[in-house]
């Protein structure tokens, strides 16, 4: 692969890492916010799922952000773009 194309997927894997670690961020501070005003049962269970749902996003975004990484790491050692199994 020519240097543009290695510098333009360069480019685009780091805003989508610069994304995924925002959404990581917000996904986390939204599981961590507390229950304050959970006044009954209905509500608390709607917290609850909510703070499961933020807790399986910041795993996927942490997750995309492993993956992201690597690909950055092989635009590095020069294997970007190459089949990971026939390298």
């Amino acid at each position: 692969m020519d240097k543009q194309k290695l510098e333009y997927f360069r480019n685009l894997l780091l805003e989508q890492r610069r994304q995924a670690t925002n959404d990581l961020r917000n996904d986390r501070a939204t599981a961590l916010e507390a229950d304050d005003g959970v006044e009954d049962a209905g509500e608390m269970s709607e917290w609850a799922l909510n703070r499961s749902t933020a807790l399986d996003l910041a795993s996927c975004q942490s997750e995309l952000i492993k993956e992201i990484d690597e690909a950055l790491a092989r635009i590095e050692d020069g294997t970007y773009g190459l089949c990971t199994r026939c390298r």
